[in-house]
């Protein structure tokens, strides 16, 4: 037998002694004769639990951002608020100014803290409100007459009220010292505040919204 079949056939025994090695660590036999699969080598095939939460660790940007979507609407979703029945705006501190209907006053939602923070009762029925910089407005029925109350957008406080007709609020812009409010029949309300925070003035002028819309079209 020359070199290279020696080798040959060394090199065999030793694969096959090794293969044998390899399959005899597979299995366990026990004295009964019975075989046992070694699970160390074989581990146990994974539950549809775990395979979950392998999946979920494995999620792609645009599905991380779907995720974090729809937990800010869920978020939203906890504020009490049915635009059907309440008016809000957002005021200061990232705080909701709304009007529930029927309670007959104003509440400021946190929107960090959902949750209720502040109250102003009115004892009159809101029918809008606007929130500026500096005041709140709540366009209110007082003694069958309908009135805006205007209230310091941070302490609170009661300043005054300027009638307002039967028209509804629109906008309202204002500064520290003066308060711009328009309404659904083109009047235009000035209401100027002096350094004690009280109302010191009221104007108010109505303003031709049909000729406005006729230079527009021209």
């Amino acid at each position: 037998m020359d070199k290279d079949t020696k080798e040959s056939l060394l090199n065999k025994n030793v694969s096959d002694q090794m293969d044998n090695q390899f399959f005899a660590q597979q299995f366990e036999v026990t004295q009964k004769g019975d075989i046992n699969l070694n699970n160390d080598d074989f581990p146990p095939p994974q539950d549809d639990k775990t395979h979950k939460i392998q999946e979920e660790k494995q999620l792609t940007i645009p599905e991380i951002m779907e995720q974090a979507s729809a937990l800010e609407q869920h978020a939203v979703q906890e504020f009490p608020f049915n635009s059907k029945d309440s008016k809000a705006q957002i005021g200061r501190d990232s705080n909701l100014v709304y009007a529930p209907q029927n309670l007959k006053l104003i509440q400021f939602w946190s929107l960090n803290g959902r949750k209720d923070v502040n109250s102003i009762e009115i004892q009159e029925n809101v029918h809008e409100i606007k929130v500026t910089d500096y005041f709140i407005i709540a366009q209110v029925t007082d003694q069958d007459k309908r009135a805006y109350f205007i209230y310091d957008a941070f302490s609170l406080k009661y300043l005054g009220k300027a009638e307002s007709a039967r028209n509804i609020m629109i906008e309202a812009k204002s500064t520290k010292d003066l308060l711009i409010i328009s309404d659904s029949r083109g009047i235009i309300n000035t209401i100027s505040i002096n350094d004690k925070s009280r109302i010191t003035y009221i104007q108010r002028k109505s303003i031709d919204v049909s000729l406005e819309k006729r230079d527009a079209e021209a």
